[in-house]
């Protein structure tokens, strides 16, 4: 009964959803991350826009989605060059200082987030990974919450590890090799014997 009455007056954690406060310089941080950027040179802190989803729970697994910005020049979420000079390179920002409520986490407690990051006009992470463009997916990771009940200070997302958006170079398993190895070898024998 305590343990109710204790989630009744916190209710459902909030945190807000930027890393403006996050400054780390090392793309491999499990926490305190930026957003980077590898185009084949090494990771630098990314400075163009970027999308962003948000997934989030009370447990580890089983997230569902918090807000998906699929807009390159959100009013929302702003990010990279010209509109997230103020927060810097490497960081997102959610202009409207907007609470992100995380669903069955008590406030003053941890909920799980996790991220997923694309450059581009596509509307979903998928369908960027499927067309090549930078991409980035985050573990999931602990974030802290705030109650709702405004006495506790609404935390950003410090504990997000470092995101290095790149794109998947797909690379064949050896198997495969060994597979098509070995029916080039059959077509030769079968050639020959004719």
């Amino acid at each position: 009964m305590v343990a109710g009455l204790a989630s009744a007056s916190f209710g459902q954690g909030l945190f807000l959803a930027d890393n403006h406060l996050n400054t780390s310089l090392n793309s491999a941080d499990t926490s305190g991350g930026l957003f980077w950027l590898n185009t084949g040179n090494g990771a630098a802190l990314i400075n163009e826009d970027f999308n962003l989803e948000i997934m989030g729970g009370s447990a580890s697994t089983g997230l569902g989605l918090l807000v998906s910005d699929v807009s390159a020049y959100s009013s929302v979420f702003l990010s990279g060059n010209g509109d997230g000079a103020a927060a810097g390179p490497g960081t997102f920002l959610d202009v409207n200082s907007e609470n992100m409520i995380v669903p069955g986490a008590p406030g003053l407690n941890s909920g799980f987030l996790q991220l997923f990051a694309w450059t581009g006009t596509d509307t979903s992470f998928a369908a960027a990974q499927a067309d090549g463009s930078y991409t980035a997916s985050s573990g999931v990771f602990a974030q802290p919450l705030a109650a709702q009940n405004g006495n506790s200070p609404v935390p950003t997302m410090t504990g997000m590890p470092a995101m290095v958006l790149s794109t998947m170079a797909i690379v064949p398993e050896p198997a495969t090799f060994a597979l098509l190895g070995l029916g080039a070898a059959s077509l030769m024998i079968f050639r020959r014997r004719k």
